[in-house]
């Protein structure tokens, strides 16, 4: 009996490691689409989402919000940019984490800094839960730095 239970498991397996696939590929495709798509990158976020790592703004302003705005600012400041999806794998409670490299042209403005034409490269990681299809917590770091000394260069 547990033989076949660990069997029915492993089968069912191939299926969440596609779910979190399908996930990833068709969020970070709606993030860099040209044109940039705000109501449909929205649709993929709960009204509730959390940030777990909330990046910088107004206390008022909602931890959706903010995460949407930097997207835009992404897509504004550097319209080529890209994800390659390194890793996507589902954790053992059932979240998804990602590990990016993203690349990219700052040919706009972005984060303060105008427009130069610089390519930039960084790391990421994002840990997602989802509820519904729906991205009700996030988990992230990225190579800040990294992305800070390419654009001042």
């Amino acid at each position: 009996m547990l033989k076949s239970i660990a069997f029915l498991t492993l089968l069912a397996l191939p299926v969440q490691a596609q779910d979190a696939q399908s996930f990833a590929q068709n969020l970070y495709a709606t993030m860099q689409a040209q044109p940039f798509d705000p109501a449909a990158l929205s649709a993929l976020y709960a009204e509730d989402y959390t940030d777990h790592d909330r990046i910088p703004g107004p206390p008022e302003a909602s931890d959706r919000d903010l995460i949407l705005g930097l997207v835009a600012a992404l897509n504004t400041g550097l319209p080529d940019g890209k994800r390659q999806l390194n890793t996507v794998e589902t954790l053992s409670d059932g979240r998804i984490m990602v590990h990016f490299t993203f690349t990219g042209t700052q040919t706009g403005p972005f984060l303060n800094y105008p427009p130069a034409g610089k390519p930039v490269e960084f790391d990421g990681v994002d840990i997602f839960r989802l509820h519904d299809g729906r991205i009700t917590e996030q988990w992230h770091v990225e190579e800040v730095a990294a992305l800070m000394a390419q654009l001042g260069e």
